[in-house]
C-alpha cells in the first residue's frame, strides 16, 4: 500500500513546484508598492517657482545682450556720423560755400543715413526701454540732420546738429553700464558754421 500513496504525493509535490514556477515566471511574485499618486502641493509649489526663476534670469540675460549689442552698434555708429559731419563742417567754415566742398556734404548726409539704418538694424523686441528710446532719439536725429545737409541747410543746421549732440550724449549715458569695449562716439561736438556769411 505504501508503493501506491507515494505516487500521489508526488504528484501533488510536482504541482505546488509548478505553480511556484509560474508564479516566478509570470509575475515575478512581486510586492505591492505602497503609498498614493497624489502630489505634495509644496512641491509644486516649489517646482513652479523654480521655473519662474529660471525663466526670468534667461529673460534678463537675453535683455542684457540685446542691450550691449544695440549700445555697441550704436556707439560706434555716431562717432563715425560725427566724424564725417564734422569733416563738412569745417570745410563750409572754410569756404562758406556748398558747391566748393568737393562732396563732403554729400558724404556726411550718407554717413548719418548709413548710421540711421546701423541703429535701426540693431533694434530688437527684448531690448529694455530705456536703451530702444535712446538709441530711436539718435537715429531720429540723425536722420534730421542727414536732411538738413542734404538741403544745404543754412540756419538750420547748427539746431540740427545740436539736436544731434544731445541724443548722441542722451545714448552714452544710458549705454554706460554696456560700453565697455564699444568703440564710443568722440566728446567733442560738431564744429559750428561760421556766425555772419550765411554758407551757401
Amino acid at each position: 500500500m505504501s508503493t501506491a500513496v507515494r505516487p500521489r504525493v508526488t504528484a501533488r509535490l510536482c504541482a505546488a513546484l509548478a505553480a511556484a514556477a509560474v508564479c516566478a515566471t509570470v509575475a515575478g511574485c512581486a510586492d505591492a508598492v505602497s503609498g498614493t499618486a497624489r502630489v505634495d502641493a509644496s512641491d509644486v509649489g516649489a517646482y513652479r517657482a523654480a521655473v519662474s526663476s529660471a525663466a526670468a534670469a534667461s529673460a534678463e540675460k537675453e535683455r542684457t545682450d540685446a542691450d550691449y549689442a544695440v549700445c555697441s552698434t550704436s556707439t560706434t555708429a555716431a562717432g563715425q556720423m560725427l566724424s564725417a559731419y564734422n569733416t563738412f563742417v569745417t570745410a563750409l567754415n572754410r569756404t562758406q560755400d556748398y558747391g566748393a566742398l568737393a562732396g563732403k556734404d554729400l558724404a556726411a548726409a550718407t554717413a548719418l543715413d548709413r548710421g540711421v539704418g546701423t541703429i535701426r538694424g540693431a533694434l530688437r523686441p527684448t531690448n529694455s526701454e530705456a536703451v530702444r528710446a535712446a538709441a530711436s532719439t539718435l537715429a531720429d536725429r540723425s536722420g534730421v540732420l542727414a536732411g538738413v545737409v542734404r538741403a544745404k541747410g543754412r540756419g538750420e543746421l547748427n539746431a540740427a546738429s545740436g539736436g544731434f549732440l544731445q541724443a548722441r550724449d542722451g545714448l552714452l549715458a544710458t549705454c554706460r553700464p554696456f560700453s565697455a569695449g564699444a568703440t564710443v562716439a568722440p566728446s567733442g561736438s560738431p564744429a559750428p558754421s561760421t556766425s555772419g556769411t550765411a554758407p551757401r
